[in-house]
């Protein structure tokens, strides 16, 4: 797996990207960056940041899977930096891990009780350091997965309790306020969220593991599907979940459920 890494506002783009997990590096100290870089450049994509606030900025705009970010750097330091990232809506599911030479009880704590969920004391082994950061993510990809898979079955789109949750529930919020407007988007979603195409998609593709207009498309027709269990017509339905066209509704109704809404209909009564 190949990266991205922004070092001094530089980005480098390598081929054969794969985005489905990025890391933010925080740290003033120009061989500590590039240690870090070269340790996870093959695993993820790799954001550097020189400072807190740039760091602070690059979180913004990337959302990283993940920070692993120093405490004595310029402008914001790394508790401040903490501090903002987890009370920030758009950032606080991102898991935050503090680098310090200091290893004293009071930062730990301070660290901890700020919002990381790891502090690590310099100098560091760089294995156990990157094995530590996979099994983080690798834990909450498995989570994630099992919860998918719970809400897959009970259908009931029910809020995670882990980093993706307030994405999720925005999404849900969002479709569930917007799935009969025929002109509802991806565009829309996407600018409805505050994110880039790029993060939409990546996120979509790492949460549910559809493009978002497949999504949206599957949301509007489970929501057909309660209708016409419900003993809605079909050309209530069609036009009351976002379609234009009853032919197409009933091609994507039997594409997606093994039958078409006449079947269903009949069967269901």
């Amino acid at each position: 797996m190949n990266s991205i890494a922004k070092i001094n506002n530089q980005v480098l783009v390598p081929r054969d990207i794969d985005e489905n997990q990025s890391i933010l590096i925080g740290d003033d100290n120009e061989d500590i960056r590039n240690l870090l870089f070269s340790a996870f450049k093959e695993k993820f994509t790799v954001y550097t940041a020189v400072n807190g606030y740039e760091c602070f900025q690059l979180a913004m705009s990337n959302l990283p899977d993940i920070i692993l970010s120093d405490i004595n750097m310029p402008l914001v330091d790394g508790f401040d930096l903490a501090n903002r990232l987890t009370e920030n809506p758009r950032t606080n599911h991102i898991p935050i891990l503090l680098m310090t030479g200091k290893n004293g009880p009071e930062d730990h704590t301070k660290a901890l009780s700020l919002g990381a969920i790891d502090y690590i004391a310099k100098p560091f082994e760089i294995e156990p350091l990157v094995k530590k950061v996979t099994n983080i993510l690798d834990k909450q990809q498995k989570l994630i997965f099992f919860e998918r898979e719970r809400r897959s079955h009970n259908k009931n789109f029910d809020l995670l309790n882990l980093k993706d949750k307030n994405f999720i529930d925005k999404v849900t919020q969002i479709l569930s306020e917007n799935y009969q407007d025929s002109g509802f988007s991806v565009d829309i979603l996407k600018n409805s969220l505050h994110i880039t195409e790029r993060q939409l998609q990546r996120h979509f593709k790492r949460l549910f593991q559809v493009a978002p207009a497949k999504f949206i498309k599957s949301y509007r027709l489970d929501k057909a599907r309660e209708m016409l269990s419900n003993g809605h017509s079909i050309a209530t339905t069609y036009q009351s979940v976002g379609f234009n066209s009853q032919s197409y509704f009933s091609h994507s109704f039997k594409s997606n459920f093994g039958k078409s809404p006449k079947y269903f209909i009949a069967n269901n009564s």
